[in-house]
């Protein structure tokens, strides 16, 4: 493992979601984020599994802002290749319940990442980028080409931020005290 995130520094780390747009509340945004990446076609929802995913969402972002994340558990550095200081928030074990082919349900875990940046530029921060639940296929090279499409994709996010000098998050932070 090469550089340590700053959600994990045990210091206030402040959270932005990228883009932020008009956005007030950088976590909420990025629990929205988390909470798409979660609904895929074929998967049975409710108000309350909703609110069982959205707390598991806050709470970690929390954490993140408070910096607190347990390394590799909670929080890892990725090797991106481009030059970018990447990491992801990470969650395991996420309950969805899922139609089968005979018309009932299942319910199995899952696993949701939440790639970011620590762009110096804005001090101890973390901004989170991309949202993507973790494809875990039976061959070892299938997931890791998986992995490496949404590592892609956070990068595209990562490189239009430094394009417009990160001037989508500046403003006021989420900074989580509890």
């Amino acid at each position: 493992m090469g550089r340590q995130s700053n959600c994990s520094l045990g210091v206030p780390v402040d959270f932005y979601w990228y883009p932020a747009g008009e956005c007030s509340n950088h976590i909420a945004a990025a629990e929205g984020a988390l909470i798409a990446a979660m609904k895929k076609p074929g998967r049975l929802w409710d108000p309350w599994k909703e609110a069982a995913a959205r707390g598991e969402f806050r709470h970690r972002l929390k954490k993140a802002a408070r910096g607190q994340l347990q390394p590799v558990d909670e929080v890892k550095e990725i090797q991106s290749g481009h030059g970018a200081d990447l990491f992801e928030i990470r969650w395991s074990g996420l309950r969805v319940q899922e139609r089968d082919d005979s018309g009932g349900s299942r319910f199995r875990g899952i696993e949701v990442r939440m790639l970011h940046s620590e762009p110096a530029t804005l001090g101890i921060c973390c901004v989170g980028l991309h949202a993507h639940e973790k494809a875990v296929e039976a061959d070892a090279a299938a997931t890791r080409q998986a992995q490496d499409r949404e590592i892609a994709g956070a990068m595209r996010v990562w490189a239009r931020a430094v394009g417009d000098d990160w001037g989508a998050v500046r403003g006021r932070p989420d900074r989580a005290r509890g």
